[in-house]
């Protein structure tokens, strides 16, 4: 579905491409309806691109901001945002230094030669990048592609808008805003404004920090939202069955059904996170070793060992501590023997042969039965086909919406959630980098300028005199600006390139 949308959106574009420029000589179209009313709005359908600009802001917009222009709030507003993305610039290096540094670890262990001393476990995985690129089937799906571009559109749209707001609060006009969609389907936000030569150095700071800003309130209204939103949700003291994909498990794992128990893991008492830690090690086949059951050697003598050749008998084999292999009723066993042995016992310490593995699940049904069921396989090969959830809704909002609707509104959440944090943080650490073009740069140059005057000399005072002498600048902001953009470039390309060197990398060797 989304490659059909995504190819309909390409030619879409190429279509209205040839148009403009083919049939109107001119990349240029007008308008005839504005939306929200904007005078001077145009498209403009460069090469590659579909742009949307407009020239004036919507007077319900405008006015409000410009009468409350030297309102205190909004200028105290404002510089909570310099201070926020000072933290964020500082954030943004730190987070490229580490991960430079990751890489050039990473591939200068590639190319050492393996020793036998060698302490490292090959299977060992390595801790994550700090920036890890999202590339399209290797660590995307076409259908996230779809959500991370929605969401880095709006995300745009908030960080330009915290800049629009800010300049309107000074009185200062956009020159020009809108949109961009640039081949095929990536959305990209831009606002152009005049020369703010003429305010102060803090104004001017308070309208480049105010994009970064508006994103961090965001991010921080999205997580109160999802921890509103969470607040809907109670423990279900277990694993709840939220959907099966197996018919012959689904007869016995019913939606809303509660795993309280699996084999000698009681997880009612397991914290919810915790309990979610423990599904991991389902799928991994790495829950602990059990113990084993006694079983009287009458009748471990009298049992036959045909189950264990034969795949479709439904009785359970068990091998004691002589490796000897004999096949039980599984519920006999799990049921009716209560005496349970680690190594030898009074008769035959017996324990679930590990080549014809078995998993017991505890019930707790929708109505509140409890029931036992033994399955044959493994705890990964039952973990990947059903899905489960340590939390159940509300009561009273059980009975208006429903388990299905609410876990499918949760999974909706849950993955913008993740996409929300992603694009949001990586939009405030890109664009706090000290480079020319971006608000990191503008806000390293306009800090140092305050700091440190370009057009003056460096007063200094000798102990003991009271006249200064001053010395000659050698060193200019604009100097250190330049050296801060040409080594953020350099560490970019490196973790850039690397990372996405890594990545593919791993992606081939799984």
């Amino acid at each position: 579905m989304w490659s059909v949308l995504l190819v309909g959106v390409a030619v879409w574009a190429l279509l209205l491409q040839a148009v403009a420029r083919y049939r109107l000589g001119s990349p240029e179209l007008s308008l005839l309806y504005a939306p929200l009313l904007l005078g001077g709005a145009r498209m403009r359908i460069p090469l590659g691109a579909l742009r949307y600009e407009a020239s004036h802001m919507p007077p319900w917009i405008a006015r409000p901001l410009r009468a409350h222009a030297g309102n205190l709030s909004g200028r105290l507003w404002f510089d909570m945002g310099i201070v926020v993305a000072s933290v964020f610039m500082l954030s943004a290096l730190v987070v490229l230094c580490v991960t430079c540094a990751q890489v050039v670890s990473r591939l200068w262990v590639a190319h050492l030669p393996t020793t036998p001393f060698s302490k490292r476990a090959i299977d060992e995985p390595a801790s994550p990048l700090w920036i890890t690129p999202l590339i399209w089937n290797v660590n995307l799906t076409t259908s996230e592609l779809a959500l991370l571009l929605s969401i880095m559109a709006v995300s745009q749209l908030v960080h330009e808008a915290g800049h629009v707001l800010a300049a309107l609060l000074h009185k200062v006009r956009p020159l020009r805003w809108g949109l961009t969609l640039v081949f095929p389907c990536v959305v990209m936000a831009h606002v152009t404004f005049p020369d703010m030569s003429h305010l102060s150095t803090r104004k001017q700071l308070r309208i480049v920090a105010a994009g970064v800003w508006h994103n961090a309130v965001t991010l921080v209204a999205w997580a109160a939202v999802a921890a509103l939103a969470s607040g809907l949700w109670v423990d279900a003291a277990g694993w709840r069955v939220v959907s099966c994909s197996d018919a012959t498990l689904a007869a016995y794992l019913h939606r809303d059904t509660t795993v309280t128990a699996v084999n000698d893991i009681s997880l009612e008492a397991i914290p919810p996170q915790e309990r979610t830690v423990w599904w991991h090690r389902m799928l991994d086949d790495a829950l602990p070793r059990e113990p084993g059951w006694c079983i009287p050697a009458s009748n471990w003598s009298r049992a036959d060992a045909a189950c264990c050749a034969a795949s479709e008998d439904a009785r359970g084999c068990f091998v004691d501590e002589h490796r000897t292999s004999k096949c039980f009723d599984v519920l006999d066993v799990f049921e009716q023997v209560g005496t349970r042995c680690d190594e030898s016992c009074d008769g035959a310490c017996a324990r679930v042969d590990p080549f014809h593995p078995l998993v017991r699940l505890h019930l707790r049904q929708p109505d509140g039965s409890a029931d036992h069921v033994v399955l044959q396989g493994t705890t990964s090969s039952l973990a990947a086909r059903v899905r489960v959830s340590p939390y159940r809704l509300f009561a009273p909002l059980r009975v208006l919406v429903g388990h299905r609707v609410a876990d499918d509104l949760a999974d909706i959440l849950r993955s913008v959630s993740r996409y929300v944090y992603m694009i949001h943080v990586s939009m405030v650490l890109f664009n706090m980098l000290p480079i020319d073009g971006l608000d990191g740069g503008h806000m390293a140059e306009l800090g140092l300028r305050t700091l440190w005057p370009a057009a003056t000399a460096i007063p200094l005072y000798t102990p003991g005199t009271s006249a200064p002498y001053t010395l000659p600048l050698h060193v200019s902001p604009s100097r250190i600006c330049s050296v801060l953009d040409r080594l953020t470039k350099g560490l970019g390309v490196v973790a850039l390139l690397g990372s996405t060197w890594l990545t593919l990398a791993n992606h081939r060797t799984v």
